[in-house]
């Protein structure tokens, strides 16, 4: 994913980039830095942003700001890069 792709999805869902990144679950400034280029998107993140997109186009916005609740969204750590994928995804069962 390129920049512009990823600046493209975050327009269209009407966000902010600080807003983005905190969807994203990743820091401002690591946004900010895929969005000009400055760095490539990792695939994790092209990943999130592929799928928030799905999830605006489809009309589920309303469950997902509902979500956090429920499933809290990851967060950002240093060192570990976690998506909101990965915030969805099933408890493992034992």
């Amino acid at each position: 994913m390129t920049a512009e792709e990823i600046e493209a999805i975050r327009q269209k869902l009407g966000w902010t980039q600080a807003v983005m990144a905190q969807r994203l679950a990743c820091d401002f400034v690591s946004y900010k830095r895929y969005a000009t280029n400055a760095r490539p998107v990792p695939r994790y993140i092209a990943r999130s942003a592929l799928l928030l997109e799905f999830i605006h186009d489809h009309g589920l916005m309303k469950a997902l700001d509902k979500a956090p609740d429920k499933y809290p969204m990851a967060t950002y750590n240093e060192g570990h890069e976690r998506s909101c994928l990965r915030s969805f995804a099933p408890a493992a069962r034992t």
